[in-house]
């Protein structure tokens, strides 16, 4: 069998492999989405996301380290989810004005977070603070910022780009602060208040806020 024989061979026997090793851990993304979402923190384990995903534990600490690995994969996913639901949101809507485009992004916001807020609360749950996942969520913050920054920059053309970035981190805060204390689900004030409420009455607060330093 010459080198290039054996390079096709290598190759095929590969690509299912690699197929099947993706579609694995597709099947434990799914399944741990699904036991944190119906089940709670509480009952999160690897072995209940073994079950779920009807496979071996040990198939899945060949993919993951364990528990916190686990979910550390499950938050960048859910955060990549919710950032682009933002930019999509956003970006359809084309806004023609500040006021439009700061009222378009808290809409998008609250969108994002109301939906599957189950999943959502419980990534947010205090029990799963380590400093990994707070760093994810610090990267997943500062990425949605930039898209926040991004639209709202030529509105704010007229400052200095040290200023601007002072108002929009501060707009941008008035939003999403709301959102994750709504989230939470602890803050008996926001907890009377539906999703739209928040997108809302934040969105407007916000640009009451950037209307103030124009």
């Amino acid at each position: 069998m010459d080198d290039d024989q054996h390079a096709i061979l290598v190759e095929t026997r590969l690509v299912p492999q690699q197929r099947r090793s993706r579609e694995a851990r597709a099947r434990i993304m799914s399944a741990a989405e699904e036991l944190l979402r119906n089940d709670g923190v509480e009952a999160f384990s690897m072995m209940g996301v073994a079950q779920r995903a009807q496979m071996p534990v040990g198939n899945i600490y060949r993919r993951f380290e364990g528990k916190e690995d686990l979910l550390l994969a499950l938050k960048e996913l859910v955060c990549a989810r919710i950032r682009n639901g933002i930019a999509q949101s956003v970006l359809a809507h084309g806004p023609d004005s500040m006021e439009t485009f700061v009222r378009c992004f808290a809409d998008a916001v609250g969108k994002a977070f109301a939906h599957d807020e189950r999943l959502n609360r419980s990534l947010y749950d205090q029990r799963l603070v380590s400093p990994k996942m707070i760093e994810s969520g610090q990267a997943a913050r500062g990425s949605i910022f930039g898209l926040f920054a991004d639209g709202l920059g030529p509105y704010l053309s007229h400052h200095p780009s040290v200023r601007a970035d002072a108002i929009a981190k501060v707009a941008f805060s008035i939003i999403m602060n709301a959102a994750a204390l709504k989230v939470r689900d602890n803050d008996a004030i926001l907890a009377t208040s539906s999703w739209d409420e928040i997108a809302s009455e934040f969105g407007a607060a916000a640009v009451l806020y950037i209307q103030s330093k124009f």
